[in-house]
C-alpha cells in the first residue's frame, strides 16, 4: 500500500511533524501538493498546548510503500 506523507516543520520547538493519509493519488502534480501544504499550514487548524502550530511551514512529501512480509499466520482460511 502507497502512503501520501506530508513533512511540515514546527518553528517554535525546531520540531518536524508528519500528516499520511492513506489510499492516494499516485501521480499528483508537485506544485499542487506544494500548494495544498501551504493551504494546511496557513489554516493553523494543530497547535500544541502551548498554542504553536504543529504543521507550520512545509518542508516535503513523498509516498511510502509499505510491504508487510509474513512469517507465519494461524487465522482459518475462508
Amino acid at each position: 500500500m502507497k502512503k501520501l506523507d506530508l513533512i511540515f516543520l514546527s518553528t517554535a520547538k525546531h520540531a518536524t511533524h508528519h500528516m499520511q493519509f492513506n489510499f492516494v493519488d499516485t501521480d499528483l502534480d508537485t506544485e499542487k501538493v506544494k500548494q495544498a501544504m501551504q493551504q494546511l499550514a496557513d489554516l493553523k487548524l494543530f497547535v500544541d498546548k502551548d498554542k504553536h502550530p504543529l504543521y507550520e511551514v512545509p518542508m516535503g512529501a513523498r509516498y511510502v510503500t509499505t510491504t508487510d512480509h509474513v512469517l507465519f499466520d494461524n487465522k482459518p482460511a475462508k
